[in-house]
């Protein structure tokens, strides 16, 4: 955690936004997915810490990469419309929160395929989609108090 935040200033001193809004919305939503998991799937917000200690890095690993892969693809691709490069971009990031679903494929490795894979993979998608809505909420903050 200490890292993240050590990255978040640095990025701050530099002036990136490039990854700032994504250092931030990796905080936001390993804080959200750790709450609903804790509360909802297990019953307590005890587990809150022992959850975001497993998700976080899950989270921000593969959350600042893949974001940053499919910005690279969005703009090679130099899509004229913003609807356009809204949904490729939607739909690579559902793609890369089914990829990067490293809980699926430990849960595949050691159970097989069984009905709560598919919730896993509903989850893995739903986070990745979470991430990249909350990356843009960021980007239009930033640039509104910049």
């Amino acid at each position: 955690m200490f890292s993240v935040l050590f990255l978040l200033m640095a990025a701050i001193e530099r002036g990136d936004p490039m990854v700032i809004d994504k250092l931030m919305s990796a905080l936001i939503i390993s804080i959200a997915v750790s709450l609903v998991v804790s509360f909802i799937f297990m019953g307590e917000y005890s587990l809150f810490i022992i959850i975001f200690i497993y998700a976080s890095p899950v989270i921000f690993i593969s959350g600042l990469i893949l974001s940053r892969l499919i910005e690279g693809i969005v703009k090679k691709l130099d899509l004229n419309s913003k609807k356009l490069r809204y949904l490729t971009s939607f739909t690579l990031f559902a793609m890369g929160g089914l990829l990067t679903n490293v809980f699926l494929y430990l849960d595949v490795l050691n159970n097989g395929l069984h009905g709560e894979s598919f919730v896993l993979v509903a989850f893995g998608i739903i986070v990745s989609l979470a991430f990249y809505h909350t990356t843009l909420a960021i980007n239009r903050l930033l640039n509104t108090f910049a």
